[in-house]
């Protein structure tokens, strides 16, 4: 479910995450993940308004489509590595709300920054993941 698709300017987080001058324009694309009607997770991705060149999120199916196939179709914006950071915070009020667990709660907090294949941010994205509905997997290979 879409929350929120608004255009603001880049404070010092956002201007060094997504390597662009503070004050230049960003697209904020807030949603919801749910399964089964079961909030899951709450996203806010962010992206430079100079990347992402005429795309009209408003005007997309980004309640159940893929914001990434959508940069990669109408934006040549493909994604190859990610860099996330997790922690354990406790849930603010707003997405305890969403989730429909007691604020304060533990939930999975993650900044995520997507790259192009060229070093490239394409997004910069907080989320809020339901940890009581969702957790993290990860699978290690040994590679000689």
């Amino acid at each position: 479910k879409v929350l929120n698709i608004s255009q603001l300017k880049a404070d010092k987080r956002l201007s060094h995450s997504l390597q662009i001058k503070e004050n230049d324009p960003v697209v904020l694309v807030e949603r919801l993940r749910c399964v089964n009607d079961i909030c899951v997770s709450l996203q806010r991705s962010h992206m430079a308004c100079a990347s992402v060149g005429d795309i009209r999120f408003e005007e997309e199916n980004l309640e159940t489509g893929s914001l990434y196939q959508l940069l990669d179709e109408k934006a040549n914006l493909v994604p190859m590595y990610l860099d996330e950071r997790f922690r354990a915070v406790q849930c603010p009020d707003v997405v305890a709300k969403h989730f429909e667990i007691n604020p304060g709660a533990p939930v999975l907090y993650i900044t995520r920054v997507a790259y192009t294949l060229n070093d490239v941010p394409i997004e910069y994205c907080e989320s809020y993941e339901n940890s009581d509905v969702n957790g993290v997997w990860v699978k290690s290979v040994h590679i000689e």
